[in-house]
């Protein structure tokens, strides 16, 4: 079950949901990080969104690394319709457009490529071809 589920689509569902339920807590500021010259950096929802997306993509690249499987293509296939309906929200709903979605969806790009590419170089690895050997 973990290798199948894309991990980068929590916090792309938590910003729907937010969007869905008027968005009245996307824009609060969770924490603050003080700086040293007395200057303060709040972090928001939003911030945390993304900054648990790149944590989930790390996951998910580190998973694709792992021996090729039906599950593993399984992740591949969901992790391209997690991008397709990030794309799709981004383009067709003009309300729902903010960088934080903008961030979400280079997300679910980057792991549904990143994802593909990376079996693609497990499989090619795994096949070994003579080079003394042609086939013309």
């Amino acid at each position: 079950m973990v290798r199948v589920f894309p991990w980068v689509s929590l916090p792309i569902a938590a910003y729907v949901i937010n969007y869905l339920s008027s968005g009245f807590w996307i824009g609060r500021t969770v924490f603050w990080i003080p700086a040293g010259d007395g200057a303060v950096a709040g972090l928001s929802v939003a911030d945390m969104l993304v900054a648990v997306g790149i944590c989930f993509l790390l996951l998910e690249l580190l998973l694709a690394g792992g021996r090729l499987s039906l599950s593993t293509i399984f992740n591949h296939v969901l992790s391209v319709l997690v991008f397709a309906a990030c794309l799709t929200l981004l383009l067709a709903m003009a309300d729902s457009r903010s960088s934080t979605l903008i961030h979400l969806t280079l997300l679910a790009f980057v792991d549904a490529v990143g994802g593909i590419w990376i079996s693609m170089r497990l499989t090619h690895r795994l096949i070994s071809v003579d080079p003394a050997v042609r086939l013309d």
